[in-house]
């Protein structure tokens, strides 16, 4: 391959996470010690070396770039997901390369996340102790095996803006990201297929024959530049702005993010009942679903589906995403594809991080 085009060749990345358990803490070092390597080549073909290394190294600097264009994950994966999103979005990057003082703050999104969860040397309460707490039962009832409310303050201290106005999206990351979270609804969307042909059209019938199927799984799906206004962008994205002023986002966001880790029966379900997904959004997302397109560009409009006993507001019940989709690498790979096309499909990568 001629060397002048690699030297400017931009190389499309998409990253899946898949639900993992508590083993999402790997995939969460995996994703710091990515963004680590990435902000040290940025800063190398720059002029900037780490400290201590040869000066010649320069010489052998790789100039191409890489952009990550989409991030999606299911259960811990998802969760994951986005609090890599967020980390970037920062543009605070702070590997965790020393791992001294294990239960010390490391004012790293994904270590104190994943490792501490909120167990850090100065804790009063234990997570340990806060899972197996009793403050969670409401009116006798149990809602889960363990007290999720440690998941909550995990959650509430990620999306905590620590770095002001001075945040900067690093150059590997798109300023399209994508990010694309698996939940499960428990209330069901109906879809009925006709099966109707030109031929049995000629029979005088009050009702073709239909089968009936139900569609459980939703995608959340957030994009950076997410634009209200865009007729394309409404009802078939939601605003990826962890640091919006607006309450309803940020708390979608949080919502989000852990009802994809749900997991049934030890973990508690998330309601959402309050128009977090608009009806529009739900039904766009069973398009998304049954042509296996992601981009609303690219979604038929033909033949017409049927929803006409789709609920509005469409309330449901969320848990772990990883109960219908565990691993979206599907969704992940259109979203590259559709974005560039097969013609450029062998300068795109998609990586299983599980």
């Amino acid at each position: 391959m001629d060397e002048k085009l690699v030297q400017e060749e931009t190389f499309h990345i998409g990253l899946t996470m898949a639900g993992a358990v508590s083993a999402g803490c790997y995939t969460a070092g995996v994703m710091d010690y990515l963004f680590e390597i990435l902000e040290v080549w940025e800063n190398a073909k720059a002029g900037e070396l780490p400290s201590g290394w040869n000066k010649n190294l320069m010489n052998f600097i790789p100039r191409h770039d890489v952009v990550i264009d989409v991030m999606g994950g299911a259960s811990a994966g998802g969760m994951t997901t986005m609090m890599s999103a967020i980390y970037a979005m920062k543009g605070k990057i702070n590997p965790v390369n020393n791992p001294y003082k294990v239960s010390s703050i490391k004012d790293n999104i994904l270590y104190d996340s994943w490792v501490l969860m909120g167990d850090h040397e100065n804790s009063k309460e234990k997570v340990f102790e806060k899972s197996l707490s009793l403050k969670d039962l409401e009116e006798d009832k149990i809602i889960s095996l363990l007290n999720s409310d440690f998941i909550d303050e995990i959650c509430d201290n990620a999306f905590i803006d620590d770095v002001g106005s001075d945040k900067k999206l690093p150059k590997y990351i798109s300023v399209e990201l994508e990010v694309l979270l698996s939940q499960t609804m428990l209330r069901n969307v109906p879809l009925p297929m006709d099966f109707s042909t030109p031929f049995g059209s000629l029979k005088k019938r009050k009702e073709n024959p239909k089968y009936n199927t139900f569609e459980h799984f939703v995608i959340s799906h957030f994009k950076l530049d997410y634009d209200e206004n865009n007729p394309l962008h409404k009802d078939f994205y939601l605003p990826l702005a962890p640091f919006s002023s607006q309450k309803e986002i940020v708390d979608r966001l949080k919502l989000t993010t852990k009802a994809t880790g749900a997991f049934p029966i030890g973990l508690s379900f998330r309601k959402f009942f309050n128009n977090e997904f608009t009806v529009e959004y739900i039904k766009n997302n069973s398009r998304k679903l049954l042509h296996d397109k992601i981009q609303p560009e690219n979604i038929p409009t033909d033949p017409p589906i049927d929803f006409e006993d789709v609920a509005d507001p469409f309330n449901f019940v969320g848990v772990d995403g990883g109960a219908i989709n565990n691993e979206p690498i599907g969704e992940v790979l259109n979203v590259l594809k559709e974005r560039y096309g097969e013609k450029k499909k062998e300068n795109m990568i998609s990586l299983d991080l599980s």
